[in-house]
């Protein structure tokens, strides 16, 4: 039996570490329970040249709070938040292809204005705890801009077309990073790349080829024989697509059947194969002979 006015401590023994539980703990130190702790840091997936973006960094402090959330870019430091001062937001450096949208940051997001293909690179959140400890914790990830074009530009397109005549069309898209691979969709099917149709030309890199910030400028053609089931009309759209994202034009053309009297008397051409008539076709066909010989 202890003696009256005893105090007992009752020391626990937790994974090899030493745990003496105190009023308002909950459980042991260390793993983000007292300390800070980042999960995570989420940019965009990809950034687009000429837009905002919205860095988030996922963290929780603990019982012990923090003291500041600073953001880095390569390993130099960009923007900081510190409640104890005023302002608590605070850009330390203008760096190349960083600038904060004050407004619409805070300890846990920091937005970017109109970013460019110089913001690229490795973006690091650093959340430290309070005094005394100033522990700290820090997650990154990297930012990959893409330069998007415009809408392809078709051309060579006709405006009508007879069945048995051929489809040529270029598609063009022109300044893009990285390079745009492009598609092609007639009447809402997908032509395969491998059908023999599509040609591609060697793509144009402005700059030069190894260039950093290079744009490029890449071109297919698309080549169709037009056959009845084209009838009455064709649209063909060219998508580029650039990592996720995609733009796209379509232009469309009409397109006349061949006559049962203009098949037969055309049955030679090398533009169209002899269609196989019925009796009653080359009656009629026939009938019309002594009118063509006029």
């Amino acid at each position: 039996m202890l003696p009256p006015h005893t105090q007992l401590s009752l020391i626990c023994v937790i994974g090899g570490s030493t745990y003496a539980p105190s009023a308002g703990s909950r459980r042991p130190p260390g793993g983000g329970a007292e300390g800070v702790l980042v999960h995570d840091v989420k940019v965009p997936q990809p950034g687009i040249s000429g837009r905002s973006a919205q860095l988030e960094c996922l963290w929780s402090a603990g019982v012990k709070g923090f003291y500041s959330v600073r953001w880095y870019k390569d390993g130099e430091q960009f923007y900081s938040f510190i409640p104890q001062n005023y302002p608590e937001v605070k850009v330390d450096h203008n760096l190349p292809g960083v600038t904060v949208y004050l407004s619409k940051s805070n300890e846990h997001i920091v937005t970017l204005r109109k970013i460019d293909l110089v913001s690229e690179g490795v973006y690091r959140c650093e959340v430290m705890s309070e005094a005394p400890t100033f522990q700290t914790s820090f997650a990154s990830a990297n930012l990959t801009v893409v330069e998007m074009p415009g809408a392809p530009q078709i051309v060579g397109m006709q405006d009508s077309y007879t069945v048995g005549e051929t489809l040529r069309l270029n598609c063009t898209v022109p300044d893009s990073r990285p390079p745009a691979r492009i598609s092609f969709s007639v009447n809402g099917r997908l032509i395969h790349p491998g059908s023999g149709r599509i040609t591609e030309y060697p793509r144009v890199d402005a700059g030069g080829p190894g260039h950093p910030y290079a744009l490029s400028t890449t071109r297919s053609q698309l080549t169709l024989p037009l056959g009845e089931r084209h009838v009455p009309a064709v649209t063909v759209e060219c998508e580029a697509q650039v990592l996720s994202l995609t733009t796209h034009a379509s232009h469309s053309a009409h397109v006349r059947p061949l006559s049962t009297a203009f098949s037969f008397f055309n049955a030679g051409s090398s533009h169209a194969p002899p269609p196989a008539l019925s009796w009653r076709g080359v009656a009629a066909a026939l009938s019309l002979l002594p009118l063509a010989l006029l």
